[in-house]
């Protein structure tokens, strides 16, 4: 499971999957794992199992979720009928992340040398389902920058990322 600052920053980015998020034992959250989910209202309480071994009460609304991979795939269920067909998606969104196809590479994107170079911010299978999902869910790709808030902006033909990657020399 990726706890790492780099996923812990897209997931707490991701606002339209935290949004949708319902709390459920077996969970992992910035804090640790969930071990136990009470239902007070108005608000959710869980007990997390941090790295100390001790269980400790959190408010939903002050975690991040860290959806598991399984748990990623399964957003997409109603958009992809089959396993296969998820798969299929993924590895053409692998192959062509912006879905320009044999368009023109506009000035920003050839600064990357080629589509793996974005791909390649992903370190582990979270990171990389989680940008799939986002683009797939809400049109967004991840803008990872060295210092400051990284985030998700909408991808072409919105341009505003256009803008964040040239300020970062992208």
């Amino acid at each position: 499971m990726d706890t790492t600052p780099k996923y812990i920053k897209m997931c707490e980015g991701a606002e339209e999957i935290q949004k949708n998020w319902r709390p459920e034992e077996g969970d992992w959250a910035n804090k640790g794992l969930i071990t136990l989910v009470h239902i007070h209202r108005p608000k959710w309480s869980l007990q997390i199992l941090d790295d100390s071994g001790f269980p400790n009460l959190y408010y939903a609304k002050n975690i991040v979720w860290l959806p598991r991979q399984d748990q990623l795939q399964k957003i997409l269920d109603n958009l992809m009928t089959t396993p296969y067909s998820m798969y299929q998606a993924l590895i053409e969104w692998c192959k062509d992340p912006w879905g320009y196809g044999s368009m023109p590479f506009p000035k920003q994107i050839e600064k990357l040398e080629n589509w793996g170079k974005y791909i390649g911010l992903f370190e582990t299978a979270e990171q990389l389902w989680l940008a799939f999902v986002m683009h797939e869910k809400s049109g967004k790709v991840w803008l990872q920058r060295e210092t400051g808030p990284g985030g998700w902006l909408m991808n072409f033909p919105h341009g505003e990322w256009i803008k964040e990657n040239e300020e970062n020399n992208l």
